[in-house]
């Protein structure tokens, strides 16, 4: 009865490591609601700042970005120190879900792993290169012809505390299909 035990649990290990290993290869790391609603909280006023170095002098003298945009940036900052914990998780979830998508890289294959080295930064360096990061990145996608309707977003999400609107925008990153984001499934 023991060696019927001992085999029985040596093919309950296999089982179990191989259907772990093909769920892990089946599907991306996600980031908890709260992550997700803390990144969206802590990256707005550097999002506000890119937006509006892209969109200068496309938008109306009297619209939100030109009388708004810096009051709704402060709500969010006052928020960032608290944020920072779960959005530091959630940035390096994206980390690794695009390094992923781009294992070739000559950094990959040098053995270094960006997530990694962001992860054992300290806060004072990390921090810092993470809003840089952000404005590049939001700089990168922000088009002309798009300021206005981005505009018009973020005079809309002014009313919302920002939580509930960090909350909200967590919820929905996977229905709006955000690449390179993977909400975890609460069931």
């Amino acid at each position: 009865m023991t060696r019927f035990r001992a085999a029985f649990a040596a093919l309950s290990l296999c089982a179990i490591t191989q259907a772990s290993v093909a769920q892990a290869a089946d599907s991306r790391p996600c980031v908890t609601g709260a992550e997700a609603a803390a990144l969206f909280v802590y990256v707005v006023p550097s999002t506000i700042q890119a937006v509006g170095n892209s969109c200068e002098g496309r938008l109306r003298p009297d619209g939100f970005m030109a009388t708004g945009s810096r009051t709704l940036s402060a709500r969010y900052a006052a928020l960032q120190d608290e944020s920072w914990p779960r959005a530091k998780r959630a940035a390096l979830a994206l980390f690794s879900m695009a390094n992923g998508k781009a294992q070739a890289s000559s950094a990959q294959t040098m053995g270094m792993d960006p997530a990694k080295i962001f992860e054992n930064l300290p806060d004072n360096v990390a921090r810092p290169l993470g809003d840089a990061l952000i404005m590049q990145k939001v700089s990168e996608q922000v088009k002309p012809e798009k300021c206005g309707e981005i505009e018009l977003v973020l005079s809309a999400m002014s009313p919302i505390e920002p939580r509930h609107a960090g909350a909200l925008l967590g919820a929905v990153a996977n229905l709006v299909g955000m690449e390179n984001l993977s909400v975890c499934k609460v069931d």
